[in-house]
């Protein structure tokens, strides 16, 4: 490995020693690049016992990760080693970069006072989202919905131009009851609107890349059914919905010209228990609001999707968390069809990114820990499949 970077002749004993490790240095530097491939990823721990969310930051020069445990770690995906940490007081499960990579949001809880009899709890949980200067790692404001039991906060994500946050989290009250959907000015924090999910908790947010819409994936549990809405953020109306009478949808995404949406499910994060046979994962097109396919050969529910920065790949994610298998896909958007699958038998897969330069994908698991694909290798048609380790 360490070929053509020194050579021995000529060369004193101590010189040699300074090549050699010098060397070393450089190897180890651009170690995730080299070692990782379709095959065989590079694998980086969080220490968590479940990854929830990754994400490439705009520029590819950092990688999020969001443990359920109570850490959101960047990373520097050159090195694999940790660049920052952000430690919560709870569980956070949900965070989002901005475009300029200056400012973090953490989906966190929050404990407010409930009125009510004497009898009754006197401080409740309540999503809410916390702000970090990046740089610094020091909070800035924490962002509160001021309604009770709505935690936890399953999605958070910034508009394209970093002036507003989303929160997507259960409504108040009941647990399947409909979900809610916050958003705030980042600059002046104040609240500018509030969305009902029409269908259980939010588990997705997804910005269209001209900042115009907000989709939202979300579902019930109890009646297994799901509901996809786009909000119009100029008129703060729906735009369109779409049901799914099989099982709750739990992640969306838009594609990068925002022409194409890409729906996904089959349970929700929640649904321990109640995984179905087969999840689900279509397209649509945004403009006449309509499907264009619904994508055959996921063999288990899809937790998390991703287009390529070009929109000609579209990642899916998910597996079954009940037998610990994780199954990536990579599909042709064009074609609409595989071209590439990957199963790990160790645990289901949660999330999935691409970077900014298409190479490599990022997938976070519910064994704590986040690999790293090289993407040109796993453009095969034949599957692989890797049992645990």
């Amino acid at each position: 490995m360490l070929r053509g970077r020194f050579s021995y002749t000529g060369c004193s004993t101590a010189a040699c020693l300074v090549s050699l490790l010098t060397a070393l240095y450089l190897a180890a530097a651009t170690s995730v690049d080299q070692a990782a491939t379709a095959k065989k990823p590079v694998i980086l721990d969080s220490g968590s016992h479940d990854v929830a969310q990754v994400a490439f930051s705009h520029d590819g020069k950092l990688l999020l990760s969001a443990d359920r445990d109570n850490t959101v770690i960047l990373w520097n995906p050159e090195t694999g080693k940790r660049h920052a940490e952000f430690r919560h007081e709870s569980s956070c499960s949900a965070a989002s970069l901005s475009h300029d990579g200056k400012i973090l949001a953490t989906g966190v809880t929050q404990w407010i006072e409930r009125p009510g009899p004497v009898s009754s709890p006197t401080t409740v949980p309540s999503a809410a989202v916390k702000l970090w200067d990046v740089e610094s790692g020091k909070e800035l404001v924490l962002l509160t919905t001021g309604q009770a039991l709505t935690n936890p906060a399953y999605s958070v994500v910034f508009s394209p131009d970093g002036k507003s946050v989303a929160l997507g989290s259960r409504g108040p009250i009941k647990r399947d009851e409909d979900g809610q959907v916050v958003l705030w000015n980042v600059e002046k924090r104040t609240e500018i609107a509030r969305y009902s999910s029409g269908c259980g908790p939010v588990f997705s947010l997804a910005y269209s890349s001209d900042g115009k819409l907000l989709a939202a994936a979300s579902g019930d549990h109890a009646k297994g059914t799901g509901l996809a809405t786009v909000w119009d953020l100029g008129t703060g109306k729906v735009k369109f919905r779409i049901k799914n009478d099989d099982s709750p949808f739990v992640t969306v995404s838009f594609s990068p010209d925002a022409k194409t949406m890409a729906v996904g499910g089959g349970m929700g994060p929640d649904a321990f228990m109640k995984l179905p046979k087969v999840g689900n994962l279509s397209l649509w097109d945004v403009g006449k609001e309509k499907e264009l396919a619904c994508l055959k050969g996921v063999t288990d529910a899809v937790r998390s999707v991703a287009f390529s920065p070009d929109g000609t790949l579209l990642a899916s994610a998910g597996g079954n968390q009940v037998d610990d298998i994780g199954e990536l896909i990579l599909w042709d958007v064009k074609t609409q069809k595989k071209i590439g699958t990957r199963t790990r038998e160790d645990a289901a897969f949660t999330s999935v990114s691409f970077s900014s330069d298409a190479k490599r994908l990022a997938v976070g698991n519910m064994n704590g820990k986040i690999l790293l694909w090289q993407v040109a290798g796993l453009s095969e048609e034949k599957p692989c499949k890797e049992k645990k380790r």
